[in-house]
């Protein structure tokens, strides 16, 4: 391979990762379990993603190290564990922007217009099949954002999952291609 072809390919890489270079492993953390399983993540990337309502605020955070550089080829690891969090603000009950707000964002949404969160917890087997049984939605609980820098979010989570919680921090870095991933347009690596 040619050393042009080669920056060719990683600068693709890096603008598919919102022009920053792979995420660093331990810029997550997460304790507790979801029926009896941990999700033992080290790696948050992040984007403002578009969907039917307007635009959320996605940070993943995974086992897997390094996502965003597979997101970007269209792909997604085997065998990872995830814990989705998009924040978003409510203006109404048919739009939502972003997060821009520093503070809490809710697990249980109302009506009312306000900071929330939606929070999955999924576990993926070698063929990147969903474990149902490990996989599900939190309940209640909140999502505290220290710092916002563009589509980067650092921040706290303490969540509820059935009887059981889980807490942890994040530290993700903007990566452009979690649209890929929340749209579902990703194949088995």
């Amino acid at each position: 391979m040619t050393r042009a072809l080669l920056v060719l390919i990683l600068a693709s890489l890096s603008a598919a990762c919102g022009g920053s270079d792979e995420t660093p492993a331990n810029n997550a953390s997460a304790s507790g379990t979801f029926d009896g399983v941990s999700f033992p993540v080290v790696n948050a990337v992040s984007a403002q993603v578009a969907d039917s309502k307007g635009t959320v605020s996605a940070v993943i955070l995974t086992t897997d190290a390094n996502l965003c550089a597979e997101l970007g080829a269209g792909k997604s690891g085997k065998s990872q564990k995830v814990i989705a969090l998009y924040l978003y603000k409510a203006d109404n009950t048919t739009t939502s922007h972003a997060a821009t707000d520093l503070g809490d964002y809710a697990v249980t949404v109302t009506s009312a217009p306000g900071n929330y969160v939606e929070a999955d917890f999924t576990s993926e087997d070698a063929t990147c099949t969903q474990d149902v049984a490990h996989s599900g939605k939190a309940s209640g609980g909140k999502v505290t954002l220290t710092a916002i820098n563009g589509s980067a979010y650092k921040g706290t989570f303490s969540l509820t999952l059935g009887s059981e919680t889980m807490t942890g921090s994040f530290d993700s870095t903007a990566c452009a291609a979690v649209q890929t991933l929340y749209d579902g347009n990703t194949t088995c690596n």
